[in-house]
């Protein structure tokens, strides 16, 4: 289980539309 402030783990899932996302691409957001 993640604590605040720690890092989340890099993952990838696939959005609404059936695009491939994964974490990294919100970095920054």
């Amino acid at each position: 289980m993640l604590k605040e402030g720690d890092k989340a783990p890099a993952f990838k899932g696939k959005n609404q539309d059936g695009k491939a996302v994964k974490l990294g691409d919100f970095k920054g957001k």
